[in-house]
């Protein structure tokens, strides 16, 4: 049949044609086929955009890293600034002063202490120094007392320890005395200042924390002096005035001291406090002491 012949004729024309095409890849050039073959054009694949929660996470692990960073840099900053002198200083500091501080239970006690204790290791052999030798005692040895007014009177039906806590923070002492706490007359003169009272703006302290409450900056002051015969007679004398009475609520002896050896200053704050709210109960004492060591 003539239409079967045709159909056979364009069948072996595709085949030949076939046979001629290489087999090499789109966009390359075959040495057998001078006929270039063009790359198949294929669009190009989109990246998916990035999800809420990969944005969420990594803007955590962003700000998870800079925390770590920040901590680090901090903690290489503080121990960077340690000094074991500082800790040594504070030993030998505390084991010279607060030998037996602990046991005064009643102000009567302080006197004992001071002059077989404090004096004897604050007084050395060279003139301004301490006992050691090696620190040296910058200014004035204080001692400062905060009194509770006698003719105040707590509220009724209030607990012990907010007694004491008014008693110290609202109801301090600010009056001027004269000798032996006497009322103050037109006799009195500067060299009655022990019985003076003075704020902590005048003495450049500052509130402390005791055991019991926050006391100010100001009181009552007694310097001691520079050497040791001078101290020995102002305790005497307070001890004779009867300074330190049943309204005596709380004591402070502060001092400083540098030590050149380590380049530190130390300032040194012994607290003695009273326990009792009640000024006729008697002059009880519990004691908390107070260290401070600050490099220059």
């Amino acid at each position: 049949m003539p239409w079967l012949a045709k159909e056979k004729q364009q069948t072996m024309r595709i085949l030949a044609l076939s046979a001629k095409c290489s087999s090499s890849l789109p966009g390359s050039r075959d040495k057998k086929n001078p006929i270039y073959v063009a790359p198949t054009m294929n669009s190009p694949v989109k990246r998916p955009e990035r999800t809420l929660k990969e944005k969420k996470l990594f803007k955590l692990t962003g700000d998870t890293l800079v925390q770590i960073v920040f901590l680090i840099l901090l903690m290489t900053t503080v121990y960077s600034a340690q000094n074991s002198s500082r800790f040594y200083l504070h030993q030998a500091l505390q084991k010279s002063f607060s030998h037996r501080f602990s046991e005064i239970k009643f102000l009567k006690h302080f006197y004992p202490w001071a002059s077989h204790t404090f004096l004897p290791n604050l007084y050395g052999h060279y003139r301004g120094f301490i006992t050691d030798g090696n620190t040296f005692l910058l200014g004035n040895v204080l001692l400062r007392q905060i009194r509770t007014p006698g003719a105040k009177v707590f509220p009724i039906g209030m607990f012990p320890q907010e007694q004491v806590k008014t008693s110290h923070q609202d109801l301090e002492d600010t009056e001027n005395y004269g000798v032996n706490w006497q009322p103050l007359d037109a006799n009195s003169t500067k060299a009655d200042s022990i019985w003076h009272y003075q704020n902590q703006e005048t003495l450049g302290g500052y509130p402390i924390q005791g055991e019991f409450a926050t006391y100010s900056g100001g009181g009552y002051v007694v310097r001691l002096g520079r050497n040791s015969t001078t101290a020995i007679r102002v305790l005497q004398h307070l001890e004779q005035s009867h300074w330190l009475d049943r309204f005596t609520r709380s004591l402070f002896v502060e001092f400083v001291v540098f030590n050149a050896n380590v380049n530190l200053f130390c300032v040194v704050t012994l607290i003695l406090e009273s326990s009792s709210v009640d000024p006729h109960r008697g002059d009880h004492c519990s004691y908390t002491s107070k260290w401070s060591v600050k490099p220059s």
